[in-house]
């Protein structure tokens, strides 16, 4: 440090750098020279006003997702009338353990009691589930082969908790003593849906469309 004096002027003394005195950046600074400044994140909605294609695609994978995860109640009420189908229909040559599964599988699609009308018959009864079970299986060992299949179904809602349908139900099959029987009846049936099932409740054969 150097003090100077001119005409009894006393000045300041000039302070002299000393090692070590300079402020040295630092790494965090050193990196910060010549970086971009961070963009301003977009919100979702924004970010789907700019990509449309991008929006377009998420909700047709959402409505997928839906129609997969919660199939509709008209999905629901066809997908009994096929295991129905499956359960009555029999493969030529069926093992007693397949029979004996069927046979276990017909009780879960049927109320506690449902109704049976057949006017042509002059049938008009309400069987129990057990009673239902006994009467498919005797009538599935008169065959070799069996195929029974639903079509043109027409499904509606008239009230919470009940759908009626109405149906083509084609009977084809081989007896076991030879002869064939191919049969097609319009039928109405009344379902309910108990416990969030839908249970087959009622069953009337309006018309012999062939036979």
């Amino acid at each position: 440090m150097v003090k100077m004096e001119s005409q009894g002027q006393t000045h300041s003394p000039i302070q002299t750098p000393k090692q070590g005195n300079f402020s040295r950046p630092t790494s965090g600074q050193i990196g910060q020279r010549g970086r971009t400044p961070p963009q301003p994140r977009l919100s979702p909605l924004t970010a789907l006003k700019k990509h449309p294609v991008i929006a377009v695609l998420l909700f047709i994978f959402g409505v997928l997702a839906v129609l997969i995860l919660f199939p509709s109640e008209e999905k629901k009420v066809r997908k009994q009338f096929k295991a129905l189908s499956n359960v009555v229909s029999k493969a030529p040559g069926e093992n007693v353990f397949t029979t004996a599964r069927k046979a276990q599988e017909i009780v879960p699609l049927f109320d506690e009691n449902c109704e049976l009308i057949i006017p042509a018959d002059s049938v008009s009864a309400y069987f129990s589930r057990g009673e239902i079970t006994s009467y498919v299986i005797r009538g599935r060992a008169q065959f070799s082969d069996l195929s029974l299949t639903f079509v043109d179904l027409s499904i509606t809602f008239p009230e919470r908790g009940t759908a009626n349908v109405v149906l083509t139900a084609k009977l084809k099959g081989k007896i076991v003593n030879g002869d064939r029987m191919d049969e097609t009846h319009e039928v109405q049936s009344t379902l309910k849906k108990i416990n969030r099932k839908w249970l087959l409740a009622a069953f009337e054969v309006v018309e012999v469309l062939k036979k």
